[in-house]
């Protein structure tokens, strides 16, 4: 697997979060066939941790194109006093 089966690894850096508990990760600490850097989701209710980048710079050149493009959304979230960025398939936490 390209991710090791464990619930949580201090490897793992956080780089966003929903606000409910899942987190879109750096992963230091790879299974056999992963690699290191690469990016991950970590979903709190499940076992699943997606690869979605090969490193963290595919990720975030990733997210500039589609920011450059109009493709995220970002907002203020004044309640939570903190930026929101929206954008689908990038920085979805969705497991379903």
């Amino acid at each position: 697997p390209k991710v090791k089966g464990m619930w949580w690894n201090p490897n793992w850096i956080p780089l966003a979060g929903s606000g409910n508990g899942h987190y879109i990760c750096v992963d230091t600490d790879p299974g056999p066939e992963g690699r290191p850097g690469q990016v991950i989701v970590y979903f709190y209710d499940s076992g699943e941790r997606p690869v979605i980048a090969h490193s963290i710079e595919s990720w975030m050149e990733d997210f500039v194109t589609n920011l450059e493009k109009g493709e995220v959304k970002v907002s203020y979230d004044e309640i939570l006093e903190t930026w929101v960025f929206d954008q689908p398939g990038l920085l979805n936490f969705s497991n379903n």
